[in-house]
């Protein structure tokens, strides 16, 4: 998932800061008032889950100089 995005964003390679991005978008998809020991993490199929990571993972790889976006 990160990969495709980054592709878009002609990343030069994924780092850690990356990665942590993307787990905090995903866990940040559970509101507190829902949070459970059975509930930590969004449903696999969300269709949100994919368009939050990206939007993170992306935005994190360009403020690190490790990614830019192409505008047309």
């Amino acid at each position: 998932m990160e990969q495709r995005f980054l592709a878009d964003a002609c990343a030069t390679d994924i780092t850690v800061e990356m990665k942590i991005a993307a787990s905090y978008a995903i866990a940040n998809m559970i509101p507190d008032n829902k949070l459970s020991p059975t509930y930590v993490i969004p449903n696999a199929l969300d269709k949100e889950v994919p368009k939050v990571v990206a939007e993170a993972v992306t935005n994190t790889a360009v403020e690190s100089k490790k990614a830019f976006l192409i505008t047309s």
